[in-house]
Formats: C-alpha cells, sequence, structure tokens
C-alpha cells in the first residue's frame, strides 16, 4: 500500500516516536546523542522526491473472522 510522508519530519513522527511498535520502543531507549546519530543516517538514505516529500510502500494484513 503506497503512503506518502510530507517531508522527513513527518516520517520521523510516525515512525520512530510516541508509540510502542519495537521500532519506536527502540528508539526511545536510546540516549539523545544515538536518536541524533539514527536520524541524521536515516535523514541522508531515505528516497526524497524533489518536494522533500518521501513516498514510501507499507504492508497491510487484514483478517476476516467467521463463526
Amino acid at each position: 500500500m503506497p503512503a506518502v510522508c510530507r517531508d522527513f519530519d513527518d516520517y520521523w513522527q510516525l515512525c520512530f516516536l510516541g508509540g510502542s511498535s519495537p521500532a519506536q520502543r527502540y528508539v526511545a531507549s536510546q540516549g539523545a546523542g544515538q536518536r541524533t546519530a539514527l536520524r541524521d543516517r536515516l535523514h541522508a538514505m531515505l528516497p526524497m522526491a524533489d518536494d522533500g516529500s518521501i513516498p514510501l510502500l507499507g504492508h497491510v494484513w487484514a483478517v476476516r473472522g467467521t463463526k
């Protein structure tokens, strides 16, 4: 499923801050210097469009229950 983050800050907030996913818990467990280093590395690696947006391809899991 395609998704687009407006900019790097949008990506960082969505994927790594304030949640309970394993990645979010890992980032929260790091010191400020380690978080900054991770943020800088990701910023340098991610493919960004000319307008600064970041296109992502996510996976969607769906389950349908029956009785």
